[in-house]
């Protein structure tokens, strides 16, 4: 496919977790795919989920602690073959603590026949390790 293509198709998944639609994330997934991140264990989405279900445990984990999405901007798409890298900033709220994470990150995707095939997040784990910290740590 044409980098304008899977960049395209990168702008439809996040519009799709945005819109907390989980049938259009599964749509735009292979069955093998797989999601991974650099999280520390103490963020509750760290690690990898595998296939269409573990778009969905993922995100419907995420939509669990995350009592506000204040803002998700992919800043900057960059195109080469197959993959699209993202780089881009958050700020959410953390529900079971009540802290805001401001983080900035690079996200990408891999795609195979117009579906996304593997998604890899390197954020600021610091960041979002301290989200998560209790308050009486």
């Amino acid at each position: 496919m044409a980098a304008a293509d899977n960049i395209a198709a990168m702008q439809r998944f996040y519009d799709a977790f945005l819109q907390g639609n989980l049938d259009g994330l599964r749509a735009l997934v292979t069955d093998d795919f797989v999601l991974s991140n650099d999280f520390t264990p103490r963020v509750p989405t760290a690690g990898e989920f595998h296939g269409k279900d573990g778009v969905v445990r993922f995100f419907d984990i995420l939509a669990d602690v995350i009592a506000e999405v204040h803002a998700f901007v992919p800043d900057e798409f960059i195109a080469s073959g197959d993959k699209v890298a993202v780089l881009g900033h958050e700020r959410m709220t953390v529900r079971p603590t009540g802290r805001t994470v401001d983080a900035r990150w690079v996200q990408v995707g891999t795609f195979r026949n117009g579906l996304m095939s593997r998604f890899d997040e390197y954020s600021d784990t610091a960041a979002w390790d301290v989200g998560f910290m209790p308050r009486d740590a």
